[in-house]
């Protein structure tokens, strides 16, 4: 197999690329600029909510011995006991990041700094995962590059979020197997399944490169594999099961019915009818992260889902790339992973990080081929990559910036903590755990103690309140009566576009 994809990668292809050094170079050159503007973009942009939780339960780990996200309210989410144990979301993020908080400040961007920390092992674990596939070829750097100027994966650095800790280790999988496999295949299997099952405890997408680094063993090595090479595949995740297993045996009450609330949040479709799961992908994902929604200069992300959508069509549409094995392993990557984003999990713009680089592979793999058959076209594909690049760099870094929260947010917390008694409750978002240094007296608890009897002295509303209180308004008007009833025993004594602060009393 391995020299029949190196032929299928050869044929009416250059020969192989005399400038390895300027290539390397510019793959380097094009992580820095990632890993740079992702972190103007962690500086400026607002946290949202779920970055505090995670941090919540990291900061815990780091600084207090017990994993317990205390900045959730457990009677208001349903989480049962989330306060001391945290089983809601995987493990190995948390974690992660608890050991990061033992070196670094717990600021929204020093938290933030740890996920962009892994942008690199991802592009590395994507280029080494295309070169075996390509290796006389410019398409490996090219995709590379194209990568890591992609919105998505900056703009998922620039948040405390696990998806690109859960897709560096899963395609550090698919690269370390395609790598090894010719080597030592037992060895490949068993190595390549434990990055896949740390990227399972990351995240539950990890699942995704579950069935994308299955799809690639099978594919090159069905015929070859023996029940020993299955066994060695199985065994990481028993491993890291077991390890998992003694966390959840200690409150195992807690785990079920955290899980059960997390797990029921929008997670599965309603109808597993195919044109209903494209035609949700489409518009619910889709239209939403590439701006068709938000309108305005958000559209110009549209170029991105243009270049990636004739990458597809173009690979598909033509038969001397389609017929190769190397290009056929593509195009079931892609097509596996979009029908488990379909099929699993809520509709977040996040998860597209996991589906974008076989997008953007395919894309190169198309351009590459235009390239060497169509020499006339090279000067349009050359700015075609520029406007593809500049759209996606221009656009997350004018975003960031224009919506940068630092003063706003920092005025609006200083005018909090000026009213809070020592031994008070704030109740506000938790999006606001790094402004007040990871302060206990911070609750995240948007229905302002209805269900848990404990009244805040000073009540802080922003963005993500706002969007709560409207959900609630249209789907379960009483909730949001309730809560407005109980907002307006309290007296506003800040207010600014993004945040109003109240206190106790009229």
């Amino acid at each position: 197999m391995k020299l029949e994809l190196e032929r299928d990668a050869r044929d009416g292809a250059p020969a192989q690329s005399r400038n390895d050094g300027g290539w390397r170079r510019a793959m380097a050159a094009g992580a820095l600029l990632s890993i740079v503007i992702a972190a103007i973009a962690a500086y400026h942009r607002t946290p949202w909510s779920d970055e505090g939780w995670f941090s919540s339960a990291a900061y815990n780990l780091a600084h207090h011995g017990f994993m317990g996200t205390t900045v959730v309210d457990p009677e208001s989410s349903g989480l049962t006991r989330i306060n001391q144990r945290t089983y809601w979301i995987m493990p190995l993020f948390p974690v992660g990041q608890a050991a990061w908080y033992l070196l670094f400040p717990s600021s929204a961007f020093w938290t933030r700094a740890y996920t962009i920390c892994w942008v690199p092992l991802l592009l590395w674990a994507f280029y080494r995962f295309l070169r075996p596939l390509f290796p006389d070829s410019e398409i490996p750097p090219v995709a590379t590059i194209l990568l890591s100027c992609s919105f998505i994966l900056i703009d998922n650095a620039g948040f405390a979020r696990p998806d690109v800790q859960c897709c560096a280790l899963g395609l550090s999988g698919l690269a370390f197997y395609i790598v090894d496999r010719e080597r030592n295949r037992r060895r490949a299997v068993f190595v390549a399944n434990a990055f896949v099952a740390a990227s399972i405890l990351t995240h539950p997408n990890g699942v995704l490169h579950v069935v994308g680094l299955w799809a690639l063993i099978l594919y090159l090595d069905g015929m070859r594999m023996r029940f020993r090479d299955y066994a060695n595949g199985v065994l990481p995740y028993l491993i890291f099961a077991s390890l998992w297993g003694i966390y959840i045996s200690r409150d195992f009450v807690a785990f079920r019915e955290q899980m059960t609330v997390n797990g029921t949040n929008g997670r599965w479709p309603s109808s597993f009818n195919p044109v209903s799961l494209v035609s949700r992908e489409i518009q619910e994902r889709y239209m939403v992260a590439f701006g068709f929604v938000t309108g305005g200069l958000a559209r110009f992300k549209a170029i991105a889902l243009a270049f990636y959508a004739a990458g597809v069509l173009g690979v598909i549409c033509t038969k001397g790339l389609r017929v190769q094995r190397s290009v056929r392993l593509l195009l079931i990557l892609w097509a596996a992973y979009g029908i488990g984003l379909m099929i699993f999990n809520q509709k977040l713009n996040y998860y597209l990080i996991h589906i974008v680089p076989f997008y953007i592979a395919l894309l190169a793999v198309w351009g590459d081929y235009l390239w060497r058959m169509r020499p006339r076209l090279r000067g349009a594909i050359v700015v075609g990559a520029a406007v593809l690049a500049g759209a996606d760099l221009s656009g997350i870094l004018v975003k960031s910036i224009q919506r940068s929260y630092v003063s706003e947010q920092k005025a609006a917390v200083e005018a909090a903590l000026q009213r809070l008694p020592k031994s008070g409750l704030l109740n506000a978002s938790a999006s606001l755990i790094y402004a007040v240094q990871f302060d206990p007296r911070l609750l995240d608890d948007p229905m302002f103690g209805l269900r848990n009897g404990r009244s805040p002295q000073v009540i802080v509303v922003e963005e993500l309140y706002r969007y709560q209180f409207a959900g609630w308004a249209h789907d379960h008007p009483d909730i949001y009566r309730q809560v407005m009833d109980r907002l307006a025993r309290y007296k506003l004594v800040y207010h600014t576009p993004g945040y109003e602060v109240y206190v106790e009393g009229r």
